[in-house]
């Protein structure tokens, strides 16, 4: 079964080229949110790998810096087919601030972009 989260992630990233093709969005802005998103599954896989192997981790402010800076997608997708930082409570605030930040922002980018 497919979650909120997947489908937000997914809706995101399938908006991208869908925003560029339409001229809404610039294609450097839909390539870096592409690039976040990718590096920040990477990251987050980067340290459920050193979770495993009882390795030095990610700081888990490191991994909401880069929800911030556009990765949300990767990290909310991380999450569900990773299986990290899937059940730790204290870690979905902040996660999902940094989504609905993002949001804001990318509306905004889009609203004064576009009269």
């Amino acid at each position: 079964m497919t979650s909120f989260q997947t489908l937000l992630a997914l809706g995101q990233l399938l908006a991208l080229p869908l925003l560029v093709l339409s001229r809404h969005l610039p294609l450097p802005v839909a390539l870096f949110y592409a690039a976040m998103s990718l590096l920040t599954f990477l990251v987050y896989g980067w340290d459920k790998r050193a979770a495993r192997l009882k390795r030095q981790r990610v700081p888990e402010q490191t991994l909401h810096t880069w929800s911030w800076l556009g990765g949300w997608p990767g990290a909310l997708l991380a999450r569900q087919f990773l299986r990290h930082k899937s059940s730790k409570k204290e870690y979905k605030l902040p996660l999902w601030l940094s989504v609905a930040g993002n949001l804001l922002f990318f509306a905004a980018l889009l609203w004064w972009s576009n009269p």
